[in-house]
């Protein structure tokens, strides 16, 4: 008995230190695990639904894009995503377009430009 009551708070120091140690990397979450990654791509940007007979100039001809994958997941690849100018019902003129992104199921982190001057002539 003489063994166990020295050094008696010692014990129940490093019991308690075990414990708090045992807790935290149970219930940490593992950052190398959970980590997400950036990919930064540059795609070229194309036109839709364009009016017949109508051209359409734009001095923009590549968007950058970022797009935050996981790790384990395979990265996208610059085929994988389109930057799109949709023309649909506009006639001759210049208009601010959007850039719509057609891309598989991604968290897109950013885009640049988010929109493009666009004007639409009749070609000759």
């Amino acid at each position: 008995m003489e063994i166990i009551r020295r050094n008696f708070t010692l014990k129940v120091l490093s019991v308690a230190l075990a414990i708090v140690g045992w807790a935290y990397i149970r219930f940490a979450g593992n950052p190398v695990i959970a980590a997400h990654f950036d990919q930064q791509l540059t795609v070229p940007i194309t036109t839709a639904n364009v009016p017949s007979g109508y051209g359409a100039i734009y001095a923009e001809t590549t968007a950058t894009v970022t797009i935050a994958y996981k790790r384990g997941v395979p990265p996208v690849r610059p085929d994988q995503v389109k930057a799109v100018l949709d023309l649909s019902g506009r006639n001759a003129g210049v208009y601010n377009v959007p850039v719509r992104l057609v891309a598989p199921d991604v968290a897109v982190e950013s885009l640049s430009p988010a929109s493009v001057s666009v004007t639409i002539e009749r070609e000759k």
